[in-house]
C-alpha cells in the first residue's frame, strides 16, 4: 500500500559524472524525505482530509491513542491492532465479588482497567478456580449459550488454573456464568487488544 518516495538527487550520478556531494544538496535530499515522512504519519485528534495510501495516522482523540492506516483501496482508515499489557499484580476479581448461581450476570471491567479497555476487541484474562468435577464457569460477551470463555473442571477440590479471551461490549462489559457449586474463582485482566 506504500510507495517510494522519489529522490532529488541521485548521489551516485553524481559521483560517476565527478559532481561534489556537496552539504546542501544532502540537506534537500534529507527535508525531502521528512516532508514525505510526514506525510505519512501524522499525530493529531482528526483524520486528515486527503489521506495518501499507506499513511499512518496516530487518532490521539481516543485514549489510548489508536493507530491506523489509509487503504487507498477501500477508502478507509483500518485500525492497527495492538495488545495493552496489563501490569497490575493480584487478583481483580475474588469469590465475593461474583454471584455464584449458574445464572448470567453481568461484570464491568472498566471497575479495574478503567475506561481504556472500552473499545477492546478481545480481552485476555486469568483464573484460579476451584469446585466440584463437571462444574462449568462461562464468560461471553452477552450471556450467549456457546461461551467464548468455557471453564470445566475436571478434578473436584483441585485449583484449576489458565487463561482465555473474550470478545468485550463496546461498553467495557461482558456476562458470567458460575455454577453454585463453585467455592473458589479468582480472575485477572491481564490485557486487551484493539
Amino acid at each position: 500500500m506504500s510507495t517510494q518516495a522519489s529522490r532529488l538527487y541521485d548521489f551516485e550520478e553524481d559521483r560517476d559524472a565527478g559532481i561534489k556531494i556537496m552539504s546542501a544538496r544532502v540537506d534537500g535530499e534529507l527535508d525531502n524525505i521528512m516532508t514525505k515522512l510526514n506525510q505519512k504519519v501524522l499525530i493529531t485528534s482528526t483524520a486528515p482530509t486527503n489521506p495518501i495510501d499507506g499513511q499512518t495516522w496516530v487518532d490521539v482523540s481516543q485514549n489510548p491513542p489508536r493507530v491506523k492506516l489509509w487503504d487507498d483501496t477501500n477508502s478507509r482508515w483500518i485500525i492497527v491492532n495492538g495488545f495493552y499489557r496489563r501490569t497490575s499484580a493480584g487478583w481483580d476479581w475474588t469469590v465475593s465479588n461474583f454471584t455464584i448461581d449458574g445464572a448470567w450476570h453481568e461484570l464491568d471491567l472498566t471497575a479495574k482497567a478503567g475506561n481504556t479497555i472500552k473499545g477492546a476487541s478481545a480481552v485476555l484474562f486469568i483464573y484460579s478456580i476451584t469446585g466440584d468435577a463437571g462444574d462449568d464457569i462461562k464468560f461471553d460477551k452477552d450471556g450467549e449459550a456457546f461461551s467464548q470463555g468455557w471453564v470445566h473442571l475436571n478434578t473436584s477440590g483441585a485449583v484449576h488454573r489458565g487463561q482465555f479471551i473474550v470478545t468485550a461490549d463496546t461498553d467495557g462489559k461482558i456476562q458470567y456464568n458460575i455454577e453454585s457449586s463453585v467455592t473458589d474463582i479468582n480472575l485477572a485482566i491481564r490485557g486487551w487488544w484493539y
